[in-house]
């Protein structure tokens, strides 16, 4: 996991993790009781967040196997799977910017889980903020893909996001 977190700047309530830069046309919900995705592609997934833009704070890190224990201290947590073709597998946000430096397709090509936890998105729901008041981990491994699956919902936020 990288030490310290990157800013990463958003809009219209998310960032997006994938090998391509922002996918043009219109977002779909995922389907199913999912919080904190909005849409998963097959070479991208968009995190929702409480704030409409601004920063967040995103910790990445790549690892070889499927994490033992769900980490505490993570007010929702979900998880969706990718296929990288070449990489880097990255979180980017609006206008290029990426986040951590930490490369999440560490194992080359090939289908990826994510496990995407976030807190703080009921901090203040709707603004637009420059400084980070949400907080987002992302881990990834090699995995064959599966459907999209929540694993934990606290936040207000992701209530509201399993009753869309």
């Amino acid at each position: 996991m990288t030490a310290e977190p990157t800013l990463v700047y958003l809009d219209r309530h998310i960032f997006s993790v994938g090998e391509l830069s922002w996918t043009q046309g219109p977002l779909q919900p995922v389907t199913g009781p999912v919080c904190l995705v909005f849409e998963a592609r097959d070479q991208e997934t968009f995190v929702t967040t409480g704030i409409s833009s601004g920063n967040v704070k995103v910790w990445g890190e790549a690892i070889t196997s499927r994490p033992s224990m769900i980490a505490e201290g993570w007010e929702d947590i979900a998880e969706v799977s990718l296929t990288v073709r070449s990489g880097p597998l990255q979180v980017m946000g609006i206008g290029g910017t990426t986040g951590p430096e930490v490369r999440l397709d560490a194992c080359g090509p090939g289908d990826y889980r994510l496990r995407i936890h976030a807190k703080g998105r009921d901090t203040d729901y709707d603004a637009a903020r420059l400084d980070a008041v949400e907080d987002y981990l992302i881990l990834a491994w090699p995995e064959q893909p599966s459907p999209p699956t929540a694993l934990r919902t606290t936040s207000h936020t992701g209530e509201m996001e399993l009753n869309r």
